[in-house]
């Protein structure tokens, strides 16, 4: 008896183990996606908002920038040549359905999401909201702002986060503007402790003035490509190439170059 349940243990275990091995093997044979293969015309076709102003700008009469540059790498790691296709903000999720262009440059990951049928990468850039103060007065979180001033720009979304925190910690001065360059001059000429605007409006205006800050995130608004969910393989190298712009640094100082 003990001699049968002894081998019937050591069949399932070898039957277990040779399981094991076989989907390692079949893991091993399966081949890696070819890019040429994916994109059989040797181009990367990109869409873009022209308009998508500061992703995309137009310099001396050429479309230059961010997305720009971030797609001419992204086409150089793949061994692919960039064909820059504009898109309009109402069709640019059309213009993937209908095979126009491969995949979107500068998508916001949430609205992206919605559509059952297109599938973003990892983000590229957080142009969320981010909380700016004065490196002495060193506001590490939205939690640091009781007591003090807060400039915003009047019915933003900043606006509605700051009255979110309002009714979580101690009370604190909303300073209202027009504008979110408005609220950034206010704590640069120290009327107001801090400002909470997007991170394009914070990197922008720092960009224009030397100042000592410390600037940290509040919430989250992810910037990605976008492409067809039924393409997971197109999906995958592409989403694997702009792992490699980070690994490399690419992004990191795209991002420093034009924001």
């Amino acid at each position: 008896m003990v001699a049968s349940a002894r081998r019937a243990f050591l069949i399932s275990s070898g039957l277990i183990a040779f399981l094991l091995l076989a989907s390692l093997v079949i893991r091993r044979q399966v081949p890696e996606p070819v890019v040429a293969d994916l994109f059989p015309g040797g181009q990367l076709r990109i869409g873009i908002e022209l308009s998508l102003s500061p992703y995309v700008q137009l310099q001396d009469g050429k479309t230059a920038g961010l997305a720009i540059e971030l797609g001419q790498a992204l086409a150089q790691e793949l061994g692919l040549a960039p064909h820059f296709i504009n898109v309009s903000q109402d069709g640019r999720f059309d213009a993937l359905r209908l095979g126009i262009i491969d995949l979107l440059m500068v998508v916001d990951a949430r609205q992206a999401a919605f559509q059952a049928d297109i599938l973003a990468t990892r983000p590229w850039f957080n142009a969320g909201l981010v909380l700016v103060s004065h490196q002495d007065k060193s506001l590490q979180s939205m939690q640091g702002i009781g007591g003090r001033s807060l400039a915003l720009a009047s019915g933003s979304l900043a606006d509605a986060e700051a009255r979110r925190w309002q009714r979580r910690i101690d009370a604190f001065t909303i300073l209202p503007y027009e504008l979110p360059l408005y609220a950034l001059d206010s704590l640069r000429l120290g009327i107001a402790d801090a400002a909470l605007v997007n991170a394009l409006n914070a990197r922008l205006y720092l960009r224009q003035h030397d100042l000592s800050v410390a600037v940290h995130e509040v919430s989250d608004q992810h910037v990605a490509l976008a492409l067809l969910a039924g393409s997971p393989l197109r999906w995958q190298v592409i989403d694997r190439a702009l792992g490699k712009l980070f690994e490399k640094g690419t992004v990191a100082r795209l991002l420093e170059t034009w924001l």
